[in-house]
């Protein structure tokens, strides 16, 4: 099932959405969208057969194209509660700019999340350094009608980790960038909402739902200090530290993920005996 003309942001659930039943809401990377948690998604049905799976394309992404022009982290956040379709809670599972998203939305609708599960994550506020960096690949993305295959290559060994950039799965996050992120139009709006993010690593007291975090070991855009921060800040949640051998930030459609989807297999699990129980 997948969202009707009603809906401002795009949305795809496995199986047919029953709000019934306990749901996970998928928030994907800056730049990415949805299909990226298609491997994870497919293996979680098989072992949560009576759980909906709910993937959503926020806005500046995928094939939301009627949502908001500009936003910030917390617009995202305010707008994935507003869809969330007659289900009262959630456990929310996001990856770099979808667990920024899930992080202020757990702070601003408490009421809403029944865990969180946050993958290659920060929840301080970008650095100058960082930000001139990010600049600089910007206005080469940008100075071409699509991005070439060079800041492409550039954005992906960014990363971290050793992608295989002539594999499978890098050649599809280019094919998608080139066809839903070419141009200043495809892409501002979504770098400005990252850079210009809030430091609320002193607000994660506030959260007292399970978490799970989960990083890459090579982690080169945000760093495991980064999630190892975001572990010590949660003093009131239970927590659980996850950090993946070899990878980098991108720990989701650019390599084989079944062991991502594994560790949020057995932490949704969990969560839903003991909600049951």
């Amino acid at each position: 099932m997948s969202s009707t003309i009603t809906s401002a942001l795009h949305w795809r659930c496995v199986p047919n959405l029953d709000a019934t039943k306990p749901t996970l809401i998928f928030l994907h990377a800056a730049w990415m969208s949805s299909p990226m948690f298609e491997e994870t998604t497919e293996y979680l049905s098989s072992i949560l057969s009576n759980t909906n799976l709910l993937c959503v394309d926020v806005n500046g992404h995928g094939k939301t194209v009627d949502g908001r022009e500009t936003f910030t982290l917390w617009d995202q956040a305010d707008d994935i509660v507003t869809l969330m379709l007659g289900i009262k809670k959630a456990i929310f599972i996001g990856i770099s700019m979808g667990a920024l998203i899930i992080m202020r939305l757990a702070l601003s609708h408490p009421s809403r999340i029944t865990a969180l599960c946050l993958i290659s994550s920060t929840a301080t506020a970008e650095t100058p350094d960082a930000t001139a960096a990010i600049t600089q690949v910007r206005n080469i993305w940008v100075s071409t009608v699509v991005p070439s295959e060079a800041i492409m290559d550039i954005s992906i060994r960014g990363w971290g980790g050793e992608p295989d950039l002539a594999g499978t799965r890098a050649q599809q996050i280019k094919r998608h960038w080139v066809a839903r992120h070419s141009g200043a139009k495809n892409i501002d709006a979504i770098l400005k909402s990252i850079v210009e993010r809030d430091e609320i690593l002193g607000r994660l007291r506030e959260i007292t739902v399970p978490v799970l975090v989960v990083h890459g070991e090579l982690d080169e855009t945000w760093k495991v200090k980064e999630a190892e921060a975001i572990r010590d800040a949660l003093v009131n949640a239970k927590v659980g530290l996850e950090i993946v051998k070899d990878s980098g930030h991108m720990v989701l459609w650019l390599r084989d993920s079944m062991d991502i989807a594994g560790m949020i297999g057995n932490f949704v699990g969990e969560i839903i005996t003991s909600t049951v129980h």
